[in-house]
């Protein structure tokens, strides 16, 4: 099941960063706070706590009301200490990396509701409704491709508020391109090194919670106890082992926002563990493949300095 989270980045002094999240509303913005061309700070934000700008800790996009997240500029050690998660080989050697500017974020995974307004505006069809197929675990099998399985049918019900899944690295640049058109500014995919760092959040440890996996109960939807229960055959791998033993109460996809936000106020960063397959690194452990979001590039007059 892949799924995508895409994120607006917008350039500051020299470049910045700003992420799209969930539709909310908002409400007057507050003049003492520094905000991008076409954003509100949003009802009750602090200026930027961080680093002591003048910038909105949160802030909302006045034509969408997706809600974005100040990211702090700085440096962080990159990839997975191989003593630590000796089967992340493609992630050692640790390397140490400057996020030079900060950014905005998003504080949640793109969702079902708002991809099907970018496929209602455009008539955009993605890859796996053109194939008519797409990878899941039907009925408790293997992950193997399954005919008719795409965004509008993942193989389980999911609510609007919950993550798009079943879409491709060339239907996120399509997202992209419309996203771009309704923020009038030009919007990217973040880079593993941005993911990385906005969802570390400044810690060291091996996951956001700390250093053991079965500690992260909270944190993200994780492959626990109700997935065991509905997909037998995979539980079958783990007769004795199974990693998650608790229930967060949802055997596939969760409602965004649903568990706890990182240090930085980022939701399901943690679910690079849990039940989806993504198209980024986010921490080190695991690689998995996600992408959070757009990138947005504005003038040099809006960067946080």
């Amino acid at each position: 099941m892949r799924r995508i989270a895409l994120v607006l980045v917008l350039s500051l002094p020299t470049f910045g960063y700003l992420a799209l999240g969930q539709n909310t509303t908002t409400d007057k913005v507050d003049s003492k706070f520094k905000v991008p061309p076409g954003f509100k700070a949003k009802q009750g934000t602090i200026a930027d706590p961080y680093s002591k700008t003048d910038w909105a800790k949160e802030i909302v996009h006045e034509k969408t009301g997706m809600e974005m997240m100040f990211i702090p500029a700085g440096k962080f050690m990159m990839g997975s200490d191989f003593a630590v998660n000796p089967t992340c080989r493609d992630e050692v050697p640790q390397n140490k990396v400057t996020i030079s500017h900060p950014f905005y974020m998003g504080k949640y995974e793109i969702t079902v509701a708002q991809f099907r307004q970018f496929v209602e505006a455009t008539g955009y069809k993605t890859d796996a409704e053109k194939k008519g197929r797409s990878h899941t675990l039907p009925a408790g099998e293997g992950f193997k491709p399954t005919e008719g399985t795409n965004w509008r049918n993942p193989g389980f019900d999911q609510g609007k508020d919950h993550p798009v899944l079943h879409v491709t690295w060339e239907d996120a640049q399509e997202f992209v391109k419309w996203a771009s058109r309704q923020t009038g500014q030009a919007v990217r995919l973040p880079t593993e090194a941005e993911w990385e760092y906005a969802c570390r959040a400044g810690t060291t440890t091996a996951y956001p919670w700390g250093e053991k996996m079965e500690e992260g109960q909270g944190w993200g939807n994780f492959g626990d106890l109700s997935m065991k229960r509905q997909f037998p055959r995979i539980a079958s791998l783990f007769p004795t082992n199974w990693p998650i033993n608790w229930d967060d109460g949802f055997a596939v996809t969760a409602p965004v926002g649903k568990f706890r936000p990182n240090q930085w106020g980022l939701y399901d960063c943690s679910e690079m563990y849990g039940n989806g397959v993504r198209t980024s690194t986010l921490h080190p452990g695991m690689s998995c493949q996600k992408a959070r979001g757009l990138i947005l590039r504005v003038p040099p007059s809006v960067l946080p300095t």
